[in-house]
């Protein structure tokens, strides 16, 4: 990330503080979620029948929109990573762990997944 983004990522965070930025990282999750199935729903049109034309530019619409409900995540999810070392070092540490350990669970899982390919 650029020095001029993450200057201004801290602004606003220190702006509006560690809980509101949550709050506003739940509100901005929720957008990404709906406009990625939104996708979903149209590619499940186009998969039964629908004039593909129409569908594909649905598709095209909110993929773009999906992108741009994603930027906001990040930006949020970074903020919060900033404020959470600045102004709660522990919470960030229990965080990591919490990721660790669901990072590690998801990789066994794949291990389990690729037992079943051969």
């Amino acid at each position: 990330m650029n020095r001029e983004l993450e200057t201004k990522l801290k602004t606003i965070a220190d702006h509006y503080g560690l809980g509101i930025q949550m709050t506003k990282l739940a509100e901005e999750c929720g957008e990404y979620a709906a406009s990625s199935l939104k996708t979903a729903v149209y590619i499940d049109m186009k998969n039964n029948g629908h004039p593909a034309e129409y569908c594909y530019e649905k598709i095209d619409k909110s993929q773009d929109e999906s992108l741009k409900e994603m930027a906001d995540v990040l930006v949020l999810t970074k903020q919060i990573e900033y404020l959470l070392v600045k102004e709660a070092p522990e919470l960030k540490e229990t965080i990591e762990r919490l990721m660790t350990e669901k990072v590690n669970r998801q990789l066994k899982r794949i291990e389990k997944e690729k037992n079943y390919e051969h």
